[in-house]
């Protein structure tokens, strides 16, 4: 089963909105007033206030198999494009291009061991990328899993994880 757009808004973390269109859904990190604010102080900002740096997707199921296409990146100076899977805590998948400008779509496909376990897809930290799909066995449960604290950080582009090619890495 395809994931909608009300069970992907369910199980985001670090993104305001998830929105969706034509090309797939979209994850915004910040306010319009303050993509704003940074492309008026400098207009190369905006590809950066556009990343997906610091959104995962984060939930519990009980799929045999994790789908995603991702497409359409928004290029910021670094052209790579790696999203890493965690499945119950553990590094299971780091998959993505090297260049993003050559390769500007991709999907990883691959086999969740029988149970529920806890699924967290981080993705790219340096690109904006839609994501077309998210794909679980039909009939899956998809419960979203909550932080017990939420905390909010403002920095540069050490905070953010600009040069960190495993998302998963960054705080």
């Amino acid at each position: 089963m395809e994931l909608t757009l009300s069970q992907l808004k369910e199980i985001t973390l670090g993104a305001l909105e998830v929105t969706q269109d034509v090309d797939g859904f979209h994850f915004s990190r910040m306010t319009s007033s303050q993509v704003a604010v940074f492309t008026g102080v400098d207009a190369t900002f905006e590809p950066k206030c556009h990343t997906t740096s610091g959104v995962r997707l984060d939930f519990e199921t009980d799929s045999d198999f994790l789908k995603v296409h991702w497409h359409k990146p928004v290029i910021a100076t670094r052209t790579f494009c790696f999203f890493d899977v965690l499945v119950d805590g553990l590094l299971t998948l780091h998959s993505g291009t090297y260049d993003c400008r050559n390769e500007p779509e991709g999907e990883f496909c691959f086999a969740l061991p029988k149970g529920k376990h806890h699924v967290q897809v981080f993705l790219p930290t340096v690109v904006g990328v839609c994501l077309a799909s998210v794909t679980l066995s039909d009939g899956a449960q998809v419960i979203p899993s909550r932080p017990a604290k939420r905390i909010l950080i403002h920095g540069d582009s050490i905070t953010q994880g600009y040069d960190a090619m495993f998302p998963s890495g960054c705080y």
